[in-house]
């Protein structure tokens, strides 16, 4: 593990409720990292164009409804548009936003208002107001980096009431989409709703005055106890309810007493949080983008000239094989997705869309045992006409040929002839770090695994045609096997003398394997031409402009956002 440089020991370490919601690909050490205030940034932050989190100015009109009791329409009228400078709005410096997060916080914000209003448990509450932040904090006891003062946040809207005999503390938690599509862990819920049941107040007017010191480590002032703030009053009861910023449905995530509350913390959460403060490992992969010690990493491969940009004043970001054709199809397009904006369910579930993820979940699962045995019929569905797998749940003709593909695969199964202990790992994330463009390269592996002592990827494709691509257009075709083939020649993927990158097409007429030889230096050449070609155009872009065409508008799934779509017509000014 990579040591944590703490320039401040003095510094606090705060924790929030969100980073105990983890997945095999969470990297410890940027998360203990991330929480460590006297860990600084070792090269200065540049700041986009455009703003590039969602939340920002959806909290930040919010504060000024709420806590400063500006219009709605007034508020709306704050937020920064193309061409303007960043603004500060309620304490928060705002930088532009593109038109498309200006529509969703237009929604957002209006379904949100419109889910306090019409809240069935909150009509028959009383004294209701916005409150909070509230911070749970434990002083400093001793000199030791151990003993510096640890903050314990939850992220959310605050609000106060009284319901009953009971003094509630309610967080709302804003979902992007739909409330219920974003994993929770206990320990998330454990760790917010011990905030609320313990924590104290801070001093907004204190933080407000002056917001910079406390952004940079300084413990947070923090309100009394009193029975004359009603916000610093500790409750009886807590609830953690999540709203969808799409269609302002509230779920309730957490509804109980202070004290049953506080013992939910110790037996979910406590562990967590010693386990998050001492990082044992490191793992390569989407966190190393922010990640504030990945200089000193050992797990993130260095790939200097990996897309053959020199310019490294841009931001920096991700590129994925999955970001390029985005980009190809319309920049604007690519940025909703990095904004995580919500795409438009029938566009982007569609059947074909369900079975091909039920497919990829059933084989990762097979894939996943240990040790490592080829996959047999006793594996798939025992009934072929309606079978699940996670969330995917298919029925009929989708089931039947879902299930006829995993039939096909048994015969090119890769562990076929793989020893049982052999190294697989489904679903692998592999990161390469290009200084020179200051850019996060990532690719998803299906299927990441060992064969004869050589590493081999492969991808896994399902579809309903019987063409397949071969040669030089099936690089083309598929992108990502491109950016496998440069991932294995920059070394990010160690290249032996039996490495491959396979393509598994899963077809009606049935399984078809491609095999590309990542060794050879034609191969190597085409794939640099490709994928330098789609990183090329993206890179230097900073305005994300649509760029409509029947072909492409026909199938996007953000048309919602896009200010140019013909499949647009709602209008953001209606109340």
């Amino acid at each position: 593990m990579s040591p944590l440089n703490h320039e401040h020991d003095n510094a606090v370490i705060r924790v929030y409720s969100s980073s105990a919601t983890t997945s095999q690909k969470s990297c410890p050490t940027y998360l203990a990292a991330k929480s460590d205030y006297s860990v600084k940034w070792q090269a200065r932050k540049k700041f986009s164009r455009f703003a590039g989190v969602a939340f920002a100015p959806f909290n930040a009109v919010l504060e000024l409804v709420e806590n400063h009791q500006v219009p709605l329409d007034e508020a709306f009228s704050r937020l920064p548009v193309r061409g303007d400078a960043a603004r500060d709005i309620a304490g928060e410096l705002i930088p532009a936003l593109h038109e498309g997060l200006l529509a969703w916080t237009h929604d957002a914000v209006r379904n949100y208002l419109r889910a306090l209003q019409e809240d069935h448990h909150l009509q028959t509450a009383a004294d209701l107001r916005p409150a909070g932040p509230w911070v749970r904090q434990y002083p400093s006891s001793g000199a030791a980096v151990t003993s510096r003062v640890q903050e314990l946040c939850a992220w959310g809207r605050g609000y106060v009431y009284r319901h009953g005999d009971d003094i509630v503390r309610e967080l709302r938690i804003p979902a992007m989409g739909k409330a219920g599509t974003k994993r929770r862990t206990d320990a998330e819920l454990a760790i917010a709703a011990h905030v609320l049941a313990s924590g104290s107040c801070v001093d907004r007017d204190v933080v407000n005055r002056n917001p910079g010191p406390y952004r940079g480590g300084k413990p947070f002032p923090l309100l009394p106890f009193t029975a004359s703030s009603p916000a610093s009053v500790l409750p009886s009861r807590v609830r953690l309810v999540e709203i969808g910023c799409m269609d302002g449905l509230p779920r309730v995530l957490y509804d109980d007493t202070a004290e049953a509350a506080q013992a939910f913390f110790v037996s979910e959460a406590a562990d967590v949080l010693s386990a998050l403060r001492r990082p044992v490992t490191e793992v390569a992969g989407r966190d190393c983008l922010d990640c504030k010690v990945r200089s000193e990493c050992r797990r993130l491969h260095r790939a200097p000239g990996f897309l053959d940009i020199r310019d490294s004043s841009r931001p920096r970001r991700i590129w994925s094989a999955t970001i390029g054709r985005y980009f190809s199809d319309c920049p604007a397009k690519a940025h909703f997705r990095a904004l995580s904006l919500p795409p438009d369910e029938e566009s982007e579930k569609t059947a074909f869309v369900r079975r091909g993820h039920a497919v990829h979940a059933w084989l990762k699962r097979l894939h996943s045992r240990k040790p490592v045995r080829p996959c047999a019929p006793d594996d798939l569905p025992e009934n072929p006409d309606i079978w699940s797998v996670d969330e995917w749940t298919l029925e009929g003709e989708y089931a039947r040929s879902g299930a006829a593909m995993l039939a096909a695969h048994l015969e090119v199964c890769p562990f076929l002839d793989t020893a049982p202990d052999s190294p697989a790992y489904p679903e692998q994330t592999v990161a390469a770090d290009d200084r020179h463009a200051d850019v996060l390269i990532v690719a998803d592996a299906d299927l990441l695994y060992r064969r004869h002592g050589s590493w081999v990827y492969r991808e896994l494709k399902t579809t309903s045609s019987g063409f397949v691509a071969d040669g030089a257009d099936l690089l083309t075709r598929y992108s990502q096997l491109a950016l496998a083939v440069l991932l294995f020649k920059a070394g990010a993927i160690p290249a032996g003398p039996g490495s491959a990158v396979e393509l598994e097409l899963l077809t009606p007429l049935g399984p078809d394997i491609r095999v590309i030889d990542p060794n050879s230096m034609p191969i190597q050449e085409r794939a640099e031409s490709i994928v330098h070609s789609l990183a090329r155009s993206w890179h230097p872009d900073d305005e994300h402009l649509p760029t409509p065409s029947e072909e492409i508008c026909s199938r996007c799934s953000y048309h919602r956002w896009c200010p140019v779509s013909p499949r647009n017509r709602s209008d953001r000014s209606a109340p």
